[in-house]
């Protein structure tokens, strides 16, 4: 259960390397128990990674459907041991049987599953029942469908997994369907097929109110697809924009807010390129009259319509629409207003003539 291994650093002959030992060799004997490493800089990197069920696993790379889980990790140290052997801790290490040779793309842990995706479909791995762990000696994959994922980390929300399928033009989600008893992978661009026509280059998931699936497409454009879909809700927006491309975007969770959205812009300034970091705003809470009950109506009334005023000063919320600017009534009438104090209810304001109708309540 403690491997040693050297790294190689200096190529001599075909017959003898300069090497970094990393775990104290037992002794200088000569031996025939060794072997290359799985990975390196000649034989490539495995594709994909993620955490599942305590363990640290591997996939893809110089072998595309091979598949290595470290052993049970006690500390961190023990997600760089790779042993194998035939305990229920020790490393898993398992190829993939299917048709066609597929690249694996990604893996994510989903409730009790790990799932895989690859060029050529989707795959779950288990121990054969929900309830039972993956070991050596007791693992299981299947395959759930035959459309192929991209090239893209996918993103996981409760019991779900968002993906985009290869081709980049389809955006799918793998969730447990009880009337078919298993995982099932859906279409969330059957209604909106044009809408991602240039192909989707990344994907974030936003935790609000709705939840939003935001997109990045290969010509900068952003777009956010509503995803409510224990309500079967769902619907695509675009965000265009001829001066700025979005080149990538995340959410980072708050404790006491929804997840906010982050984004790299590339933005052209008098004929140069530049690159920001930039937030989105949150939406504005607009205030509810049953907050506001202190049993004096009026006096409720009034501060409610005070705070939904000063609200609504941070919102437009219209497909198209003008900004109305009222400064030029007072220019027009050559009128001044004196405000009789700085703050308050009930605060009486004098003009310099007669600019105020009965119909201004309210503006």
């Amino acid at each position: 259960n403690n491997p040693r291994y050297a790294q190689i650093t200096v190529f001599g002959t075909s017959t003898s390397v300069t090497a970094e030992v990393r775990n104290t060799l037992l002794n200088t004997s000569p031996t025939t128990t060794w072997a290359l490493g799985e990975w390196g800089d000649f034989t490539g990197y495995p594709q994909a990674v993620t955490f599942h069920e305590g363990r640290l696993w591997y996939g893809g790379g110089r072998f595309p459907q091979k598949l290595y889980g470290s052993i049970i990790a006690q500390d961190s140290s023990d997600y760089d041991n790779f042993n194998q052997g035939t305990n229920d801790d020790e490393a898993v290490v398992y190829n993939i049987a299917s048709g066609p040779v597929n690249k694996m793309f990604w893996m994510a842990a989903v409730e009790k599953t790990l799932l895989i995706g690859t060029l050529g479909g989707e795959y779950q791995m288990s121990g054969g029942r929900s309830d039972v762990p993956i070991t050596p000696t007791n693992i299981s994959v299947k395959p759930l469908s035959y459309y192929g994922a991209d090239n893209q980390r996918p993103k996981v929300s409760g019991n779900k997994i968002l993906y985009v399928q290869k081709g980049e033009r389809i955006l799918r989600d793998m969730a447990f369907d009880n009337l078919k008893g298993g995982l099932t992978s859906s279409n969330n661009n059957i209604l909106a097929d044009h809408i991602t026509n240039e192909g989707l280059s990344q994907i974030t998931f936003q935790h609000s109110s709705p939840d939003i699936v935001w997109c990045v497409k290969n010509n900068g454009d952003l777009l956010g697809l509503t995803f409510v879909k224990e309500e079967d809700v769902t619907g695509w927006a675009r965000y265009p924009n001829e001066k700025v491309n979005f080149e990538s975007v995340e959410v980072i969770p708050r404790k006491t807010q929804f997840d906010q959205l982050w984004a790299v812009l590339n933005i052209t300034v008098n004929g140069s390129t530049e690159r920001h970091v930039c937030y989105l705003e949150d939406e504005t809470d607009f205030p509810l009259l049953r907050d506001y009950f202190t049993g004096d109506r009026s006096a409720d009334q009034s501060a409610f319509l005070l705070d939904m005023f000063e609200a609504q000063k941070k919102s437009f919320h219209l497909d198209s629409g003008l900004s109305y600017d009222g400064r030029d009534i007072g220019i027009s009438a050559g009128a001044d207003v004196t405000p009789a104090a700085t703050s308050g209810l009930g605060v009486t304001f004098t003009a310099s003539a007669s600019v105020f109708a009965a119909g201004d309540v309210g503006r």
